[in-house]
């Protein structure tokens, strides 16, 4: 990926559209000065996730650094699904209140 590339392009301007939300939400400062890349790096900064440098394209005199996103080999991703399987099996469990709702509507009727 590369900063020209459109879809980082329209990553950059929708960030900085909503740079006030992202300063408030998040703490990181979105300029119009930034480079697309560098936002990236700021935000994936956040959970702890970087891009990697993968070498430079075009010619000398209009070279671009070109990055690639590297998942993380920290086993997070099996913490996330023990996570889900959890909330899977409790909202199982639950019992929602409209359901019982109609359940007592329905008794009363009959």
């Amino acid at each position: 990926m590369r900063s020209s590339n459109e879809a980082m392009q329209e990553f950059k301007a929708l960030a900085v559209k909503h740079r006030y939300v992202i300063k408030n939400y998040l703490h990181v400062t979105i300029s119009e000065k930034l480079t697309s890349i560098v936002i990236a790096q700021k935000l994936l900064d956040k959970i702890d996730l970087r891009l990697s440098y993968i070498g430079r394209l075009g010619p000398r005199w209009k070279r671009e650094c070109v990055y690639q996103f590297v998942p993380p080999d920290d086993e997070r991703d099996a913490i996330f699904d023990s996570w889900l399987s959890r909330d899977e099996v409790l909202n199982r469990e639950s019992v929602s209140v409209t359901n019982n709702i109609h359940m007592c509507d329905s008794l009363a009727i009959n």
